[in-house]
């Protein structure tokens, strides 16, 4: 089977599980080709990113080229059954100019992919790479699909159209089973048979670090947050509580930051203005095996989220045996089970998840190992990447 992935930007640092589905589809024998709608705005620096970077195929790119396949897709076999899709379509979308550009976008794919043998049309997020997705398939009469991750889709269902994405598609994939439940709320009974939990997938590894983490101190609980700094991963709370503890408490801590994000200079200032400033290092984008040696050589991975999808972030937390301290939100109760294999705190609260991370910093090594190891066990055993790109693969078996 041939699958054209479609994305609205790719590859992205922070979009590393859409990079290893696409890689392991490959894998498992079958032909991936990658289409972007732009290029992603921060610089590549995971090896493996810039060589998907070169495979990748830009819809906004040169005007000739873009030209070109406008021309192209101008001719393919399905633009009258497109066209008669985008006027109810546009009739009763909010973003009316949008939809009428991401249709033009989807004729230039169209144009550049008709005589690729394509057998179907797959796009991650149900946002505006679906509607280009949407059209290009219908345009190439094609089967979809398209996978819905979390926040952004489910507060945005009907600006975004996705119950009318649903009812023209083949399968909806959601990363847990919490986004499945919010999305067959918001759609026709009728169509709860296409939504799909398709957990997201991390390799199995037995991770050696490489590079020592520098200024380690042993005498300090070692903190970790992976994640981009935006309102729904919970920055702010994490800086009240590390504020609390501090004031309150003899737990000597020190927190690694890894990430970028339209937020992150206010979250700089925050930590200056708390008094924070020689307990914080800011360490930016890093590659993937930077990240998780930062990760396994921590003593604590925590992720105070408000909403999330499935955050791979602790799912390669408890691939490397850190232990995790996250929130009752989304999918993290699917990954995290109190006290058995991680930590939970309600979003939102900076006291109890101050409280939580003091008791960790009290907690046994040996509570800590078991905590660490059972994580492990459950990602192995619940979200191996091979086992899960295998089962979608057998979703989209009826394209063949």
């Amino acid at each position: 089977m041939t699958i054209l992935y479609i994305i609205n930007q790719y590859p992205k640092i922070s979009h590393t599980f859409i990079r290893r589905e696409v890689l392991e589809m490959e894998s498992q024998n079958e032909t991936v080709l990658r289409a972007s709608i732009r290029r992603p705005p921060e610089g590549l620096v995971d090896t493996t990113d810039l060589e998907e970077e070169v495979k990748t195929h830009y819809i906004i790119s040169n005007f000739s080229e873009v030209f070109c396949y406008l021309i192209k897709g101008l001719t393919a076999k399905g633009i009258w059954a497109s066209i008669k899709l985008l006027i109810p379509y546009f009739l009763k979308s909010r973003r009316k100019l949008k939809t009428i550009i991401y249709f033009v976008e989807a004729i230039c794919l169209a144009g550049k992919y008709k005589k690729e043998n394509v057998n179907h049309v797959h796009a991650h997020f149900g946002t505006n790479s679906a509607d280009v997705a949407m059209f290009t398939a219908k345009m190439l009469k094609l089967p979809f699909s398209f996978t819905i991750h979390g926040a952004d889709e489910l507060d945005n269902f009907e600006d975004y159209s996705i119950a009318r994405k649903v009812e023209q598609s083949f399968k909806i994939f959601c990363v847990c089973s919490y986004i499945a439940a919010q999305v067959k709320r918001k759609i026709p009974i009728k169509e709860h048979y296409k939504v799909i939990v398709s957990k997201c997938g991390i390799e199995v590894i037995e991770h050696q670090a490489e590079v020592i983490l520098q200024n380690k101190d042993t005498a300090l609980l070692n903190l970790v947050i992976v994640a981009r700094a935006c309102p729904e991963k919970g920055y702010f709370t994490l800086l009240e509580s590390l504020k609390y503890i501090k004031l309150n408490s003899s737990c000597q801590f020190y927190l690694r930051i890894i990430g970028g994000g339209e937020e992150l200079q206010i979250v700089k200032e925050q930590a200056k203005e708390y008094g924070l400033a020689k307990n914080i290092l800011f360490m930016g984008w890093k590659s993937t095996d930077e990240v998780l040696d930062i990760v396994a050589q921590s003593d604590l991975f925590v992720l105070p989220s408000y909403m999330e999808g499935l955050p791979i972030s602790i799912m390669e937390a408890m691939m490397v045996k850190t232990p995790v301290l996250s929130t009752y939100v989304s999918g993290i109760p699917e990954l995290i089970k109190h006290g058995i294999n991680g930590m939970l705190v309600p979003a939102n609260d900076h006291i109890e998840l101050a409280e939580e991370i003091i008791s960790f910093s009290k907690m046994s090594n040996t509570l800590r190992a078991n905590i660490a190891d059972a994580a492990r066990i459950s990602v192995v055993t619940n979200h191996n990447l091979v086992n899960v790109v295998r089962n979608m693969r057998e979703e989209l078996k009826y394209d063949c």
